[in-house]
Parts: C-alpha cells; structure tokens; sequence
C-alpha cells in the first residue's frame, strides 16, 4: 500500500436510508467503526459536536473542501455530513467507507449518507472487506472498487 493519504467515511445510516450519524456518541461510534486501534487517528468533520478531548478532531468546511489532503496521514477517517461525504467521494480522497446499519424505526428526517451521492452517470462499486454485529446494528467496512 502506497504512503499517499487515503480516507474512510464513517457514518451511521438506517436501513431505509436516514443519516443517523449525529443520533449516535462519538466514542460509540468510533469504538464500532475504526478498524485501526492507535491514538494518533485523525478524524476530519464538518459536523457540530462536543468532541472529547482524546480525540484529534479537525473541522473543515465542506463548501469549499479546504484540506490540504497531503498534510494528513494515511489513513485519515471523515465523520461528516453527507455533503461533505459526497464532496470526498468526488475529489477521490476516499478509498473505503464503514457504516453503522442501524434497524429501520428510528425517527428523524430521512436524509441519505451520501446525499445526492455522485451524478448519476459516476456509480462507484463497493466490495465488503468484513461486518461485524453490535447491538446497535452491523459494521460494515467497505473498499472502493477501481472503476
């Protein structure tokens, strides 16, 4: 595997497709979701939350995509909206993604992971790497499949 910086979306998402990544605490999410076991995992979010002081969070915005991918380490995890999502999808900074399947009966406004996901005409394909069951759902980590 080559040094260049490669992200993981992270995000939760119930089976009808609502964004459920907000409705869940940061630790539970990283301890289902994050593959690797270390301290200096940077985590990137356009999200408003109350980040712990053990985490190495960086907030960015989305609208105008203002990493400077080459300054991360490799890997990098995004837990972001799903316009950032999609925006990391585009730029081809994303080489897996690890969702939370969560049952179907939560409330909220149904909004999708990805959002509008990639134009219709760009369709990426994903093979799952493994799962994992929780009580809260299924972890599942995905590798983008070269086009």
């Amino acid at each position: 595997m080559s040094n260049e910086p490669y992200g993981t979306l992270l995000g939760a998402i119930s089976l009808d497709g609502k964004f459920l990544t907000q409705e869940f605490s940061l630790d539970l999410l990283c301890q289902r979701l994050l593959t690797l076991k270390e301290d200096s995992i940077e985590i990137l979010t356009d999200l408003d939350w109350t980040i712990p002081s053990h985490f190495r969070f960086k907030k960015f915005n989305p609208q105008s995509f203002d990493l400077n991918v080459a300054s991360l380490k490799a890997p990098f995890f995004l837990l972001c909206s799903p316009l950032a999502n999609k925006l990391a999808l585009e730029v081809g900074i994303v080489r897996r993604i690890s969702v939370l399947w969560t049952p179907s009966f939560y409330l909220g406004k149904k909004q999708y992971l990805f959002d509008a996901f990639l134009a219709a005409n760009k369709r990426i394909k994903l093979n799952l790497e493994s799962w994992e069951i929780f009580p809260e759902g299924c972890a599942c980590h995905y590798k983008i499949a070269k086009h």
